[in-house]
């Protein structure tokens, strides 16, 4: 068996190389969902705030299909104490898909009131293949 060792991998234009049918994540982000929302890091992807507590990431690499897996976490409590909760659509049966091969659409949902609210933290992780 052969071993490969090596510093740095870079595409062939000296860039970051693209990784396409391993396991590591595909897009990922870290982002503030309160008052201007935008992205603390991320990998792959872009922010649209859609509202309070409705964000999506857009895939500057697309998927190759909707069916990747996503993971999510949200950090913070509402003024009650309440924590909130990571959720994709639809939720509230709203008609929303949240999941295309060039987007995911997630939520912050306070838990009691069952309603979408801004939050400070959001994490989301995106596995599957890229197109």
């Amino acid at each position: 068996m052969s071993t490969l060792k090596a510093d740095t991998i870079q595409s062939t234009g000296g860039g970051a190389a693209t990784l396409t049918k391993q396991h590591a994540a595909k897009a990922w982000m870290n982002f503030n969902g309160t008052g201007t929302v935008a992205a603390r890091d991320s990998f792959n992807a872009t922010l649209t705030d859609n509202g309070s507590g409705d964000y999506t990431l857009n895939f500057i690499n697309a998927m190759s299909n909707a069916n990747y897996a996503v993971v999510g976490a949200t950090s913070g409590n509402s003024a009650n104490g309440n924590p909130f909760t990571f959720e994709l659509p639809p939720h509230y049966n709203d008609g929303v898909d949240a999941q295309v091969a060039g987007s995911v659409r997630v939520y912050s949902v306070l838990t009691g009131s069952n309603s979408k609210q801004d939050v400070t933290k959001v994490h989301v992780t995106v596995h599957g293949d890229l197109a």
